[in-house]
């Protein structure tokens, strides 16, 4: 085997090395090159494997391993199979990057070739069969965020507003009507929001959504009074609570029900 391997900047570009599920199983798969021998094959059981690649990581574990090489394997990055006993690894493309090497300065492969291939002509060698992979930590953290972006963006962008200041969602009832209400307008979100912030500054229901909507419509700034449309004091010249009928529970805090 050669003390190193040839890597091409071509790797930064391929969608399978991009896609794997993290940096670390990237990070390893570019390592494993330089462990291949004339003809691109090297150990394939997870133990070696890591030895190999992290010798002073105890953070990367066995299984760690054998997922990323199945994940390898899923993408046709590389071959996975057992013979003889033993798992072996195959990077398929391997003579295609390696042209600057001469192999005839390296001794012949003492590992054995893999299914369907001209040499393996004794056969008995099969594809690693592999269960449904573990999801990494990191993995199972980004298909969550993802999860959750793809799920706000049907959220109407008056609703995202709400749930910022008050910290949970409103009744999903009442989402269609603040949609029509609010709209999306940045400047009509930022008064939406103002009125919000206030009502619930003010001690009042943050579930009374239909208040703050009578207050947005109005133009008016819960508890001031203040015509944003005007920018006068509602009629009389009086401050205090926002011109609209009062109902003793708009001041309860009530415990917040779960939006549907």
């Amino acid at each position: 085997m050669a003390r190193g391997r040839i890597i091409i900047s071509e790797i930064t570009k391929d969608k399978r090395i991009s896609d794997l599920s993290d940096d670390t199983s990237r990070l390893a798969f570019t390592w494993l090159v330089t462990f291949a021998d004339r003809e691109g094959r090297t150990h394939g059981d997870p133990a070696l494997v890591r030895s190999a690649l992290f010798p002073r990581r105890e953070d990367i574990t066995i299984e760690q391993m054998a997922r990323y090489i199945g994940e390898w394997a899923d993408a046709g990055l590389v071959v996975w199979y057992e013979c003889g006993g033993d798992k072996w690894i195959q990077f398929p493309a391997f003579d295609k990057h390696q042209k600057g090497f001469d192999q005839r300065h390296e001794p012949d492969s003492v590992h054995p070739p893999p299914p369907g291939h001209p040499d393996n002509v004794q056969g008995g060698c099969t594809e690693v069969v592999r269960t449904k992979p573990v999801q990494s930590t990191a993995e199972m953290k980004r298909k969550e965020v993802n999860r959750k972006e793809k799920n706000m963006a049907t959220v109407p962008v008056a609703v995202q507003a709400y749930r910022e200041i008050a910290n949970r969602f409103p009744d999903k009832a009442t989402w269609p009507d603040i949609e029509a209400t609010v709209g999306g307008l940045e400047s009509d979100v930022a008064f939406w929001k103002e009125v919000v912030t206030t009502w619930i500054g003010c001690g009042w229901n943050k579930l009374n959504v239909t208040g703050m909507m009578e207050c947005y419509k109005r133009r008016e700034v819960p508890g001031k009074g203040v015509n944003r449309a005007t920018h006068q004091s509602r009629p009389g010249g009086t401050t205090g609570r926002a011109y609209r009928t009062i109902r003793d529970s708009d001041f309860i805090d009530q415990e917040p029900s779960e939006a549907g």
